[in-house]
């Protein structure tokens, strides 16, 4: 379907639920269409900016001074994550940016609900080591300045063929050898079901939640090798030619955990003048479907040169070997989110925030290297696929009518 036809055909079937919901509502006594009653009425003036006033603040109760209807967040954290278990610093954590969205509609109620989306991309840290190509620089590259003009090139001027060139980052001949320490990426997503009680004597305000949870964890495993060594290499002719051959060899891990489960949990909230200070906390547990991929590839190079570091060696061939094999598993998570956040009151509906945030996952979580077996399941290899991940940092950000 076209997308202006699809555009269309959305606008008409909401424009249709929205005005039949609003007739109905003539017909109907409140809440017959489902609670909580006007969720799709957008109430608010835009008036965000509005100057608030202290006097203002301080006449409200805390039930007053909750918001109702829509409200977004969003925060930006700098998270800490724990290094993979087969990793020899397992104890040790590294750093990576987050971005969290939350979404959702409290009624006059007291009823409604909450949405979650967050990301972490990173930490991608690496034990890497630069290590000079038998021929170190190739002087026909069109990159170098002081080049010669090549014999072939493609249309972006490049040199062909591409084993030729050399580092676009060195403007040399070099093999960055890698050794994986923790590179991960994170995102998931949660939907509750909120309830706000009375308050409590001292001011709090307390709000129970359930609801579904979604989180995909992606781990990032190599190790690289690479090696230098004279060979000799049968010729057409059935003579012997020494050159000297090149190998580098990765060997990659891609760990991918799909966990669908529930939550239970709390938040907790207190006013003081133009500060809101809140607590939540979720305990959850998940089923997780772990998906693993190795990759074996290796590239050989011969060079007709006589000694390692030469300027403009002949490459006479390379060779390159390629394997992947793919195996899965499953396992039982479970652990628990916890945030603790302090905001100030900038105007009517905008505030500031920071906090602190914690997330464990206690169990069930596959990374670092799978290697072995001779079947598709996780069984048999040296997979460590039970392993726990933490998180640990802070954030800051800002948020609307919360």
């Amino acid at each position: 379907m076209p997308v202006r036809k699809l555009a269309a055909f959305l606008v008409t079937v909401i424009a249709t639920v929205i005005g039949g919901h609003q007739v109905g509502a003539q017909e109907q006594p409140p809440g017959t269409w489902g609670e909580p009653d006007g969720i799709l009425e957008l109430d608010t003036d835009f008036r965000w900016f509005e100057t608030a006033y202290n006097a203002d603040i301080e006449e409200l109760s805390p039930k007053h001074r909750a918001n109702h209807g829509w409200y977004g967040t969003f925060d930006r954290g700098y998270i800490m994550v724990n290094r993979s278990d087969t990793e020899d610093s397992y104890t040790q954590g590294d750093f990576g940016w987050a971005n969290r969205l939350d979404f959702g509609y409290m009624g006059d109620d007291d009823r409604g609900w909450a949405m979650t989306y967050w990301s972490l991309t990173g930490p991608n840290v690496f034990d890497i080591d630069v290590q000079y190509r038998a021929n170190v620089i190739n002087t026909e590259d069109p990159q170098l300045p002081s080049a010669e003009t090549p014999d072939v090139f493609d249309e972006y001027g490049q040199l062909l063929p591409r084993r030729d060139r050399d580092d676009h980052e060195y403007l040399e001949r070099v093999y960055e050898v890698k050794d994986s320490l923790n590179v991960i990426e994170m995102k998931g997503f949660e939907l509750n079901r909120t309830w706000r009680l009375e308050s409590y004597r001292k001011g709090g305000l307390l709000e129970p939640m359930v609801g579904l949870k979604y989180v995909k964890i992606r781990d990032h495993t190599e190790n690289d090798a690479y090696d230098v060594q004279p060979a000799l290499v049968q010729q057409a002719d059935l003579s012997f030619a020494e050159l000297i051959q090149e190998s580098f060899n990765q060997q990659i891990d891609r760990n991918e955990n799909e966990m669908y489960g529930g939550q239970i949990g709390f938040r907790y909230i207190k006013f003081h003048n133009r500060f809101t200070h809140s607590l939540d906390l979720r305990a959850f547990a998940m089923q997780n479907f772990q998906n693993s991929s190795y990759t074996n590839r290796t590239t050989d190079t011969f060079y007709d040169i006589q000694l390692q570091g030469e300027i403009d060696g002949e490459i006479a061939f390379d060779d390159s070997r390629h394997t992947t094999v793919y195996k899965h598993g499953t396992e039982f998570v479970f652990g628990f989110d916890l945030r603790a956040e302090t905001s100030l009151q900038l105007t009517r509906d905008i505030h500031l925030r920071g906090g602190l945030q914690l997330i464990d996952y206690a169990q069930g979580v596959l990374r670092g290297e799978v290697r072995g077996g001779n079947t598709t399941k996780l069984e048999g290899t040296s997979a460590v696929s039970d392993q726990n991940v933490w998180l640990v940092g802070y954030t800051f950000g800002i948020t609307i009518n919360r």
